[in-house]
C-alpha cells in the first residue's frame, strides 16, 4: 500500500513471486529491501523497486544457507543484524558486513554450479564473466549475469579440447582469445568453439619449451611471454607459430628454468619470478637480477619468488617462501614484511592490489590486507589478518589463485573453493 496515492498491489504466489501463502514475518533491511518469513517457502526477499523477489532457503550442502525453511518470527536489531527464528531448527542471524567473503563451492544440489572445488586462477572476459581454472576439474566459464557454470575438459577422444584439466594459468589476449597453461599438457589457445594446443616436441627447436606453463603475459608489442616451470621463459610468435628460448646460464638471460610468475610493468619492462629470485628484462633486452644477499635487510627477502605486482605508486612487491619484499626502484633498495610487521604467515603467494591502493596477501595460512598510507611521498603499512571465520575457502590458498575485476571485486582461490 502507497500512502501517498492510496494505491494496493496484491503480492501474490507464483513464479518470480512468493513460493508461499503463510507468512510470519516482514521487515525491511538497510537497504530498504523487504525480508518475507514464509512456511515451509525460507525467506522471500522482495525488491521494492521492480517488485522482483529472489529466495533465501535452506540447502542441505551448504553451511551459511538457512538451518529451516519453515519460519517463525523475523526481528532486526539496533544493529541492523536480522535474526530469523525457525520452527525445529534454532536461530539464524545476517548482517552483510559479518560475512566478508561470500564463497563458491560444490554443491551437490546445484548442477549449474561450480562442481570442483579446488581453484588455480581467473581472468575476466571482456563480458565481466570470470574464467576460472582448476586443479585437477577443468576450466569453468562463470557467467555473472545467470549465475550459472559452463564446465570445459579433456577429452581423450577430441583433438580440439582442453589438453589437460589441470590448469595453472589464464590470459585473454588483445585478440579477446583464451590461453590456458596447464600441467604437463602444453599451452592451449580457445577461441570459442576449439582449444588449440602447444606442446613441447624434443625434434622441434622452434616448439614450446617444457609443457608446464605457470604463466602467461603479453608485453606493448603484442608478444606473448611464457612462463614455464623447469624449461625457462618462451617468447612466442603468434604469426609463424614459433617460440623463441630464454634458458639459465647465459650471460644476459634469466637466473632460473623454474619461473612462476610473469608481469608487465607501466614501463614495458618484464618481471620474471624464479626459483633463484627476480628478474627485469627491460626493453633493450637486458636482464637485470635481484637476489637475496646474506647479511643484507635491504635485499629480496628469500629467492623461492611466487609472485609479482606493480603498485599505483610504483614499488614492485615480490612474493616468496619466506615473506614479502617491496622493491623502490629510485633506491634498488628492498623493504621487507614478515614476522616482525605482523605478517604472521612466511610463504606469500598472491599479491593482489585494491581499489583504495591497499594490498591484498594470499597465503599457505590465511589473508591479509596491507593498509597503505601515504603521507608527504612517505609510506607506512600496517596489516590485517582474514581467517576461514570471516567466511575464506579455508585458511591455505593456492598459489596464484588470486585476481581483481574491473569493477573491484577481489576473488581468490584454493582446495576448498
Amino acid at each position: 500500500y502507497a500512502p501517498a496515492t492510496g494505491k494496493r498491489r496484491f503480492i501474490d504466489k507464483g513464479r518470480g513471486a512468493l513460493n508461499n501463502y503463510f507468512i510470519n514475518g516482514i521487515l525491511q533491511d538497510a537497504k530498504g529491501q523487504i525480508w518475507i518469513g514464509t512456511d515451509h517457502g525460507g525467506v522471500n526477499l522482495l525488491d521494492k523497486k521492480d517488485f522482483s523477489i529472489r529466495y533465501l532457503t535452506h540447502k542441505e550442502d551448504d553451511l551459511k544457507s538457512l538451518s529451516q525453511n519453515s519460519i517463525l518470527c523475523l526481528y532486526k536489531d539496533p544493529s541492523e543484524i536480522i535474526w530469523v527464528g525457525t520452527f525445529k531448527k534454532g536461530i539464524n542471524f545476517y548482517h552483510e558486513k559479518i560475512l566478508k567473503f561470500p564463497l563458491y563451492r560444490h554443491q551437490a544440489a546445484n548442477p549449474n554450479g561450480l562442481t570442483y572445488d579446488d581453484v588455480n586462477r581467473f581472468v575476466e572476459d571482456a563480458l565481466g564473466n570470470i574464467w576460472i581454472g582448476t586443479n585437477g576439474g577443468g576450466l569453468f566459464y562463470f557467467n555473472r549475469r545467470t549465475g550459472q557454470f559452463k564446465r570445459y575438459v579433456h577429452q581423450a577422444s577430441d583433438p580440439n579440447s582442453l589438453s589437460n584439466d589441470i590448469i595453472v594459468s589464464l590470459y585473454i589476449d588483445r585478440d579477446k582469445k583464451l590461453w590456458i597453461g596447464t600441467y604437463f599438457g602444453g599451452l592451449n589457445c580457445f577461441d570459442g568453439k576449439k582449444f588449440k594446443t602447444y606442446k613441447h616436441n624434443s625434434k622441434d627447436p622452434g616448439s614450446l619449451a617444457d609443457d608446464r606453463i605457470w604463466d602467461i603475459k603479453e608485453d606493448s608489442r603484442g608478444n606473448l611471454w611464457i612462463a614455464t616451470l623447469g624449461g625457462g621463459l618462451d617468447r612466442f610468435d603468434r604469426k609463424t607459430g614459433k617460440f623463441t628460448h630464454y634458458v639459465a646460464g647465459g650471460s644476459n638471460s634469466i637466473s632460473s628454468n623454474f619461473i612462476s610468475s610473469l608481469m608487465v610493468d607501466k614501463l614495458g619492462n618484464i618481471w620474471i619470478g624464479t626459483s633463484e629470485g627476480v628478474d627485469m628484462l627491460d626493453a633493450k633486452g637486458r636482464f637485470i637480477h635481484y637476489k637475496n644477499q646474506p647479511g643484507n635487510p635491504k635485499s629480496l627477502i628469500n629467492n623461492v619468488v611466487y609472485d609479482v605486482l606493480e603498485d599505483s605508486n610504483g614499488f614492485i612487491w615480490v612474493a616468496t617462501r619466506d615473506g614479502l619484499s617491496r622493491l623502490d626502484r629510485r633506491t634498488k633498495a628492498f623493504l621487507n614484511f614478515d614476522n616482525k610487521n605482523g605478517l604472521s604467515e612466511k610463504a606469500t603467494l598472491k599479491i593482489v592490489e585494491d581499489d583504495n591502493k591497499n594490498l591484498w596477501v594470499s597465503t599457505a595460512n590465511g589473508l591479509f590486507e596491507i593498509l597503505v598510507k601515504e603521507n608527504k611521498s612517505q609510506f607506512s603499512y600496517s596489516l590485517r589478518k582474514y581467517d576461514e571465520d570471516d567466511g575464506l575457502q579455508g585458511n591455505a590458498f593456492n598459489a596464484n589463485a588470486g585476481y581483481k575485476t574491473r569493477s573491484g571485486e577481489l576473488m581468490f582461490g584454493g582446495a576448498n573453493g
